[in-house]
């Protein structure tokens, strides 16, 4: 009987033993979390103290391939969708009726004080010319090409003049393929229109036809978006040798450079970019707030220098985004 309750007392020890020190490896867990809970935090409340607290407008150019790399971006978003900066972002126009959603969507952020400084026909004239320029040069790889196929499906839900410039294609002799491939996306787009992760899906995009379907439907949206931009935009503001030559001669580098330098770079930036950027950086004075221009590198120094002519009396930056956090707050690019 003694040895049986001796065994049971060993047994009731142990058993207390492990208890114990699994409640201390518990505790030393939860104090671990705590303290790396307390550290997020305190460099949340610096890095929002360094931010709202400069004073003047950034220029921050931005490699687009690497934006996601870039860790306070998505910070600087945060900020500004709280009211505290405000930021001007590339892509989004901000007479976009779906703009808050495109946010929202894309950022899982409410809109704030997050405005696009695009026009509706430059960014995606520029954006249809890439797509062209990646179809039907050989100067880019398959995945650039399959990164591409989502473009029309979203000009086929667009209103405004992309869904016009879209819908009119209805009526212009497409090639075979290409006229096939415009059906099809548009069935896809009025069936899977509410379910934007299976619209856009790259496996099934890929699958719906040959690549040079997709060329094909881009030259013609090229088209139809050059005749759009001619009727708004004088001849002074673009130069139509330099786009007419996209669709006369094949597309060799120096001819896709040509385009992207003086079209999707100093046409966008005069007719769209630089007014846009001046309306939000004057909007950020007028409220105290410090602003933020997220933009591409091949437009960084040339709304810098646009903004400093226009501001007096305000500090304009100019930024490498590329780098570091701590490389980003000390040096300043001399534009």
């Amino acid at each position: 009987m003694r040895l049986s309750s001796l065994i049971l007392f060993m047994i009731l020890a142990i058993g207390c033993g492990n208890l114990c020190q699994c409640i201390l490896v518990d505790e030393a867990q939860d104090n671990k979390a705590e303290e790396a809970k307390r550290e997020r935090e305190l460099k949340r409340s610096e890095f929002e103290r360094k931010y709202t607290e400069r004073d003047g407008v950034f220029v921050v150019g931005i490699d687009h391939s690497r934006i996601y790399e870039i860790e306070y971006r998505f910070e600087l978003l945060k900020l500004a969708s709280q009211g505290k900066i405000v930021l001007g972002l590339e892509g989004f126009w901000e007479e976009d009726p779906e703009i808050s959603n495109k946010i929202k969507h894309k950022y899982n952020l409410e809109k704030g004080h997050i405005y696009g400084f695009e026009d509706e026909l430059p960014i995606n004239f520029s954006l249809i010319l890439s797509g062209y320029f990646t179809f039907a040069s050989n100067l880019y790889e398959y995945d650039a090409k399959v990164n591409f196929m989502a473009t029309p499906i979203r000009f086929a839900g667009a209103e405004g003049c992309v869904g016009k410039i879209w819908n009119s294609l209805d009526g212009r002799p497409l090639p075979d393929e290409a006229g096939d491939l415009y059906d099809r996306i548009n069935e896809r787009v009025a069936r899977l229109w509410r379910n934007k992760d299976l619209l856009y899906k790259k496996a099934d995009l890929e699958r719906m036809s040959p690549l040079q379907a997709w060329e094909d439907l881009y030259r013609e949206l090229a088209i139809a978006m050059a005749d759009e931009v001619r009727e708004k935009y004088s001849d002074n503001d673009i130069d139509w040798n330099v786009v007419d030559r996209l669709f006369e001669e094949p597309l060799t580098k120096s001819i896709v450079d040509k385009a992207k330098f003086e079209i999707i770079g100093n046409w966008r930036d005069q007719v769209s970019i630089k007014k846009n950027v001046l309306k939000i950086a004057n909007f950020g004075i007028s409220e105290r707030k410090p602003v933020y221009i997220f933009i591409g590198y091949h437009h960084g120094s040339s709304v810098y220098r646009y903004l400093k002519a226009y501001l007096n009396g305000v500090n304009v930056f100019l930024f490498d985004g590329s780098r570091g956090l701590e490389d980003y707050l000390g040096k300043e690019e001399t534009g």
